[in-house]
């Protein structure tokens, strides 16, 4: 279920997200180009294979990318927060949608038209080129994803590296470390990881047993982020 929210202030973003990395100009044009609209927990943005191609900017919240396999399964394929893009693609090429975009938290996004887009690339090269380097940056870290899996990297080093990576985009530090405060289920993050549950849970075992997380249900807490680094480089901690 969506609902009509107030236009979100133009400030905020971090740097190396598409609304952070904008001058001010550049966003505020953006940004009056869509209209603003709230998401529910476990609401769709657009599902795998829908003919919409408006794209859609999240200005708060985190949203899950997901793709069905051969079996029907949901996969996890990645995250994204506020200040990036889902679905831009689809905004400038008008094809289907390629994923599952869904709202792991509440979430405001501001969805733009595709005509209204490309009208507003072609007169504003900057804005193109940040959008460019959106995509840039969202393809690297799905070819990293890929290299891990297609590599020589044991599943403990791929679950490490995963744990970084959201622990640097979604983690709040606290006494008892820093906790990933995007929610996922074990299925969820065996998708990231690209592993099985089972060989994920061996690998979380070994990871607590060593003090370097704890978890708990939909939880996850980076107790020795020095400590997974090393794991993840494949150094003996």
């Amino acid at each position: 279920m969506t609902q009509a929210s107030p236009r979100p202030a133009a400030t905020g973003w971090p740097q190396g997200t598409l609304l952070g990395e904008l001058s001010s100009t550049a966003r505020t044009k953006l940004l009056n180009l869509g209209y603003a609209t709230h998401y529910a927990q476990g609401a769709l943005l657009f599902g795998q294979g829908d003919q919409t191609t408006d794209g859609v900017l999240i200005t708060s919240g985190v949203v899950k990318l997901m793709t069905h396999d051969d079996q029907g399964y949901d996969l996890l394929l990645d995250i994204q927060a506020g200040g990036t893009s889902v679905g831009l693609i689809e905004a400038l090429d008008g094809g289907p949608r390629t994923t599952t975009a869904m709202a792991a938290t509440p979430v405001d996004a501001l969805r733009i038209d595709r005509m209204a887009l490309q009208h507003l690339l072609a007169r504003n090269p900057d804005l193109a080129l940040a959008i460019s380097q959106d995509f840039a940056r969202q393809l690297r870290s799905a070819h990293r994803r890929r290299r891990d899996l297609a590599g020589s990297s044991t599943v403990r080093q791929r679950v490490a590296r995963v744990l970084g990576e959201l622990s640097e985009s979604f983690g709040q530090r606290t006494l008892y470390g820093v906790t990933i405060t995007v929610s996922l289920s074990q299925q969820e993050l065996a998708s990231l990881v690209g592993a099985s549950q089972l060989t994920l849970h061996k690998a979380l075992a070994s990871l607590r047993r060593e003090g370097v997380i704890e978890t708990g249900y939909r939880r996850v807490i980076i107790r020795d982020p020095d400590a997974l680094a090393e794991v993840a480089e494949g150094r003996p901690t």
